[in-house]
């Protein structure tokens, strides 16, 4: 007879425990706050829509998620990067219109250029790139120039920015029109190039300097030279 009375007092006891537990645990659980998050629930390719069919909004804690995670799906917006499932959705993911296409040329290389004495060049022209060997030798005395050569290293090239001595665009400037003059202004020429064509730039430029001469999609265009 005890043996049960012990029994039955041991399950009273663990029920007690049991319902002690999951009440401390549900009382936890609302001191938890939640918000709305949007959530990739399918992979986006760059320029794709973002839309209800490849964006979700689910709950989660307010300190598990950036604080700048959009909490609903934004409308008219392409992806600015690939995005995959389960990435919170952040402002700086997005673009309000699809990035230039610029298929297997896709990095940015600067060319340090007299922003005066490029011509009149703007984004979006094609450029071939020249480059010049260093006018010294290694001990400093200067190269007979008739023994220079200089190299179409690059043809048919795209402008992705002009860039002032202190990073703007000049296509901000109130004077880009008008640049002209016997004064140059150090700048900054970006070309949208494969990740070889920087590496081959790279190259070039540690031996000599780099220039440009705007392209005509006419004329017929110069092969890359040998890497």
């Amino acid at each position: 007879m005890r043996k049960y009375v012990r029994l039955l007092v041991s399950l009273v006891v663990a029920g007690v425990i049991t319902f002690f537990l999951f009440t401390t645990a549900q009382g936890a659980g609302n001191d938890i706050e939640y918000r709305s998050v949007a959530v990739v629930k399918a992979q986006i390719k760059q320029n794709e829509l973002v839309t209800s069919k490849n964006i979700e909004i689910k709950q989660a804690p307010l300190g598990m998620v950036p604080e700048n995670t959009l909490d609903s799906i934004p409308q008219g917006k392409v992806a600015l990067v690939d995005l995959y499932p389960g990435q919170y959705l952040l402002p700086q993911m997005l673009s309000n219109k699809k990035t230039t296409d610029v298929g297997p040329r896709h990095r940015i290389y600067p060319i340090p250029v007299d922003v005066r004495s490029v011509g009149q060049i703007k984004k979006g022209d094609l450029v071939d790139i020249l480059w010049f060997p260093n006018q010294e030798t290694g001990n400093g005395q200067p190269v007979n120039i008739s023994n220079l050569t200089s190299k179409v290293v690059l043809s048919g090239v795209e402008i992705d920015n002009i860039l002032t001595g202190d990073g703007h665009p000049i296509a901000e400037r109130d004077d880009a029109k008008g640049l002209s003059g016997s004064r140059s202004e150090p700048g900054i020429l970006e070309v949208l190039v494969t990740v070889d064509e920087a590496l081959l730039l790279n190259k070039y430029a540690n031996t000599g300097h780099l220039s440009t001469a705007r392209y005509m999609p006419q004329s017929e265009p110069v092969a890359a030279l040998s890497r």
